[in-house]
């Protein structure tokens, strides 16, 4: 899980990010929570998500760069 959080300009940057998120397929579940507007007027958020594994799954690596030296 991803947990982040931001400034937005405004609303509805905020709501086109949460459309972004869904269409993207590689974030899922993502949640925003907190909002409020900051004394500039910017919109405060926290953001929460998974991410596909395929995406973040680790291999070792099968070689040894430094073998035959």
């Amino acid at each position: 899980t991803v947990r982040i959080s931001g400034q937005a300009l405004n609303f509805p940057s905020i709501a086109l990010l949460a459309l972004e998120y869904n269409k993207s397929g590689k974030i899922e579940n993502p949640i925003f929570s907190n909002l409020g507007v900051e004394k500039d007027g910017k919109v405060s958020f926290d953001v929460s998500f998974n991410i596909d594994p395929a995406l973040v799954a680790y291999v070792e690596p099968t070689t040894n760069t430094l073998e035959g030296i």
